[in-house]
């Protein structure tokens, strides 16, 4: 069972965003590489306001609704939160950090990876993601979830507010890369079916 590492840094200075994380998806092994490191831009936080700070691939799904659709597997990543917010709750990894949302219906992946309460309003924070370079199954995922999460090829992901189906943007975390390319996949394929008849001749 994968262990996701949290770590929450009260200061002043607050990081500069960054973005070089990577997600391998291997539709050979069917396994997910999280690798790199991504920091978002700064976060100023509304007075009162639920923040939930999410990567994905698209403004539209909310990682924090009811959906049939959504389903779990590993992450494998670290969240790092630097804030300055003084009163309230603060900035926290939040519940469930780390779940992969995979929704079919808009072809869209979205993990919840912070949540930010600030009584004041005001408050700046970023958060830093890191991957642990590990290849996790994902068949956990349900069939028609597995063709979504494959089909991401090449997707940019962004820091997003989760809970904000407007997509309030915090800057690019990375991108996803599918291997063996599907047009790799489909010529090794072709090889393979072609050598068979050869050798039935």
């Amino acid at each position: 069972m994968k262990l996701l590492i949290f770590s929450v840094i009260s200061a002043v200075s607050i990081g500069q965003a960054g973005a070089a994380l990577t997600l391998v998806i291997d539709t050979s092994t069917k396994t997910a590489t999280w690798s790199g490191i991504a920091t978002s831009g700064v976060i100023t936080s509304p007075q009162f306001a639920l923040l939930k700070i999410a990567v994905g691939t698209a403004p539209t799904n909310n990682p924090t609704a009811a959906n049939p659709a959504v389903t779990t597997t590993d992450s494998a990543l670290s969240v790092t939160i630097d804030s300055n917010i003084a009163s309230g709750p603060g900035a926290s990894p939040g519940e469930n950090p780390g779940r992969l949302h995979v929704d079919p219906g808009d072809d869209s992946l979205q993990i919840l990876v912070a949540e930010i309460l600030d009584f004041t309003g005001g408050g700046q924070t970023t958060v830093e993601l890191s991957g642990d370079g590990v290849a996790y199954s994902y068949l956990q995922l349900e069939p028609n979830q597995v063709a979504t999460f494959e089909g991401l090829d090449g997707t940019e992901l962004r820091f997003r507010n989760g809970n904000d189906l407007a997509g309030a943007d915090y800057g690019s975390a990375g991108f996803i890369s599918v291997v063996p390319e599907p047009g790799s996949a489909a010529l090794l394929g072709l090889g393979f079916a072609t050598l068979l008849l050869r050798r039935r001749r």
